[in-house]
C-alpha cells in the first residue's frame, strides 16, 4: 500500500483527539449531579493526557497533549543526529556529523546524560518526522490552547543549537540552517534563542519582518 503523506497522519491525529475530546464532554455532561465528576472538565483532576505516536512505516507523527490550558502535559523529548556515540564507560551521545539525519529518537525521558542532545516537546504540540527526517512542530490550536503559556515545555525549553521558527500549513518542509540542521517549526514566527557563534542563519528562510536583523 502506498504511505500516507504526513500532512494526512497529522490531520487523522488531530481529528483523533478532538474526538476524544468531545466524547468526554459527552459522558461528562451524561453524569448525575450526585455522581463524581460531574462539574464535567473544569476540574483539573479532569484532565486527559494523550500522548501518541503513529507511523506508516516512512513519516512519523506524535503528540504531547493535556485537555488543560494551564497544566503541563507528560513529558516529551526528542534527539536527532546521525547516531548514538559511546563517549565512556557508561555515556552516550548523539553524533551529528553528517549533512543529513539518518535518525530521530522520540522518549518520554532523555535516554542519555547529554542534556544538549534532548530537546522537549513542548505541551500541547504535534510533532511530525517527515520521510526526508524533517522535524516539524506545530501548536495544537483547540479550546486549551495557550499561546502564553511558555512555562509548560515551550520555545523557552529549546536547546540552543535549533532555530525555532513559526509556521502555518504553508511551511516548507526544507528548510535548513547553514549547518544543515533541520529548522523547527514552532507557532508563527521566527524566534532565534542564544544561537553559538559558530552557527550563521541562512536568510532566506526568514520573514523580511525579521531579515533585516541577520543580514
Amino acid at each position: 500500500a502506498e504511505p500516507f503523506c504526513h500532512q494526512e497522519l497529522k490531520e487523522a491525529m488531530l481529528k483523533t483527539i478532538a474526538k476524544l475530546n468531545a466524547w468526554i464532554k459527552d459522558a461528562a455532561t451524561a453524569k448525575t449531579p450526585n455522581t463524581p465528576c460531574s462539574a464535567g472538565l473544569a476540574a483539573d483532576d479532569e484532565v486527559s493526557m494523550m500522548n501518541f505516536a503513529v507511523t506508516d512505516g516512512v513519516s512519523v507523527v506524535c503528540t504531547r497533549y493535556i485537555s488543560s490550558s494551564h497544566l503541563e502535559a507528560a513529558s516529551l523529548y526528542y534527539s536527532s543526529g546521525n547516531r548514538f556515540e559511546k563517549c565512556n564507560s557508561s555515556h552516550y551521545r548523539m553524533v551529528k556529523d553528517n549533512r543529513r539525519q539518518d535518525m530521530v529518537v522520540i522518549a518520554s525521558e532523555p535516554l542519555t546524560f547529554e542534556k544538549a542532545d534532548w530537546l522537549t516537546i513542548p505541551t500541547n504540540s504535534v510533532m511530525v518526522v517527515t520521510c526526508k527526517m524533517n522535524v516539524l512542530i506545530y501548536p495544537i490550536i483547540d479550546e486549551y490552547h495557550n499561546p502564553n503559556s511558555r512555562g509548560r515545555g515551550g520555545i523557552d525549553q529549546v536547546a540552543p543549537v535549533v532555530v525555532t521558527a513559526v509556521a502555518g500549513e504553508n511551511g516548507t518542509d526544507e528548510a535548513r540552517d547553514t549547518q544543515n540542521r533541520e529548522v523547527v517549526f514552532i507557532e508563527d514566527q521566527v524566534q532565534i534563542r542564544s544561537l553559538p557563534s559558530a552557527l550563521s542563519i541562512e536568510t532566506n528562510i526568514l520573514p523580511d519582518v525579521l531579515r533585516s536583523g541577520y543580514d
